[in-house]
């Protein structure tokens, strides 16, 4: 695309939602692009570290990560940690089970807000073998999708900067009905820019690995319980599984149903969080009061093999001030 195309662009963009620099510059988010990641690990590797080079003329941000292996079944035994090319790992602890990353489409591992890397930086991926079966070989590939952003140098014409001192969303009962609650002021401000992280309870298994809370085969039922702190909501952005197996577990699945102690449902029936929830960004946020707790239900079923099955479950979001 030509430079005065995507001037033209931006001119068009800019009082409908093109990015703004802080330095007053707009940018236009094209186009898309997507780098593929295929790794392997065999039984017995320990950790293996794959990188990848963001290449390109421009800067481009990180959207999304879409994972080779579908989600739900048993765990692979692999676990992943993502390093960003800030320095920052996208997962807590030592990563969660290559089976709970994501998929494609709809199920990929949204990024929000986006990442943004200059050409050159490298997203490092680790892998970890905890229980492969001796010979095994896993194969995952990563795509992480995203677009590069063309900046639009120089000074904003006039009716472009005019346009952009105008809200999009005015407080007032002419405004769009279906904005989101923020618009109006409504969604109290976040503590910080990061995101922060509540998760059950960790337990320390065999070799001192770290696992979540053990069920037990053939069948099994237990409650996990997350207390949110005094004096601040959580606004739940996703909810992420960390599931592991007893290499003896040759199947089986965790159903959960998510509720608050002040009687609010996540959902009414048992699903499968692993399958159907885990990493996937909820619409609308999911806000906790402050000084509640979230309790998960497990439910063991359709298992075969003995030994037992592992759940630790983490929700993601950010903290807002209490009548703020």
């Amino acid at each position: 695309m030509e430079r005065a195309t995507l001037i033209e662009a931006g001119r068009s963009l800019g009082a409908c939602g093109a990015l703004k620099r802080d330095n007053g510059d707009l940018v236009v988010p094209y186009p898309t692009k997507a780098f593929l990641l295929p790794m392997e690990i065999t039984a017995g590797q320990g950790s293996v570290t794959f990188t990848k080079e963001i290449t390109g003329e421009t800067d481009w941000e990180l959207r999304a990560i879409a994972s080779s292996e579908g989600m739900g079944g048993l765990p692979l035994n692999v676990r992943v940690q993502i390093q960003l090319p800030s320095g920052r790992y996208l997962f807590g602890g030592n990563g969660i089970d290559a089976s709970q990353l994501g998929w494609i489409g709809s199920y990929r591992y949204t990024i929000d807000p986006p990442v943004v890397c200059e050409p050159g930086d490298r997203f490092a991926v680790t892998l970890s073998d905890y229980g492969l079966a001796p010979g095994q070989v896993i194969d995952l590939t990563l795509v992480f999708d995203g677009v590069y952003r063309q900046y639009l140098r120089g000074p904003v014409p006039d009716e472009v900067a005019d346009a952009l001192r105008i809200p999009k969303y005015q407080n007032s009962l002419d405004s769009n009905v279906l904005a989101p609650v923020a618009a109006s002021g409504a969604l109290r401000a976040p503590y910080g820019d990061d995101y922060y992280i509540y998760s059950t309870a960790p337990n320390v298994g065999a070799g001192g690995a770290i696992t979540g809370t053990p069920l037990a085969l053939p069948t099994a039922a237990v409650t996990l319980t997350i207390p949110i702190d005094a004096g601040t909501d959580f606004c739940v952005r996703r909810l992420l599984v960390d599931l592991e197996a007893d290499v003896t577990v040759t199947a089986g699945s965790v159903l959960g149903r998510v509720r608050l102690g002040s009687g609010d449902n996540l959902s009414d029936n048992f699903i499968d969080l692993a399958a159907n929830l885990c990493g996937l960004e909820f619409p609308v946020d999911w806000r906790i009061p402050a000084g509640d707790s979230v309790f998960v239900d497990l439910a063991l079923v359709d298992t075969a093999g003995t030994g037992n099955m592992y759940m630790q479950v983490h929700l993601e979001g950010f903290k807002t001030r209490v009548g703020g």
